[in-house]
């Protein structure tokens, strides 16, 4: 159950947030700028991806997967610092971060699985899983237009960071509290 939860929220706060940033970049920059974007992306990507597996290298599984929903809450508080600038090139970059963010997202919520079940539980348990996940996307997507006309899209960065320090509640219930 923690672990269908984690995936739910962490997944819902992912569509929330996401929808918002992507709905700020598009309306300063139009969707004729997505090839630039996802070509950028492809090299971001590769850093993430490279800095992610250095630092994976450093520090146990465990502690990696217990920190990260609370440095991605910072970081997502950061990304609605830097909306308060409302300057136009911060749009990319943050269209960019969230790609990260949601890319680190994954690897923690399919990592944390990894940790707390083995081969046999995972046959079983991967699906209902992923039916977690699937599930926070539709629930953050049928609650983004009344969160949108509550809040702003500004806001749902703030929305998406608070999902992040519930799978950190979430995690830390799978993984214990000594990293």
């Amino acid at each position: 159950g923690l672990l269908v939860s984690l995936m739910l929220v962490s997944s819902a706060g992912s569509t929330l947030g996401s929808t918002g940033l992507d709905t700020l970049f598009f309306t300063r920059f139009g969707v004729q700028f997505l090839p630039y974007m996802y070509m950028l992306l492809g090299v971001v990507t590769m850093g993430a991806s490279l800095s992610l597996t250095a630092w994976l290298g450093r520090v146990s599984a465990r502690r990696f997967y217990l920190t990260l929903p609370l440095l991605l809450a910072l970081l997502l508080l950061a990304f609605r610092l830097l909306l308060l600038l409302n300057l136009r090139p911060v749009y990319p970059v943050l269209w960019l971060g969230k790609e990260v963010v949601n890319t680190l997202l994954g690897f923690m919520v399919w990592g944390t699985a990894g940790l707390v079940c083995d081969a046999r539980q995972a046959r079983r348990l991967f699906p209902l899983f992923g039916a977690g996940r699937i599930l926070g996307s539709v629930l953050g997507g049928l609650a983004t237009a009344g969160l949108v006309s509550l809040t702003g899209a500004e806001n749902l960065t703030l929305i998406w960071g608070a999902a992040m320090l519930l799978s950190f509640w979430f995690s830390r219930s799978l993984l214990g509290s000594a990293v």
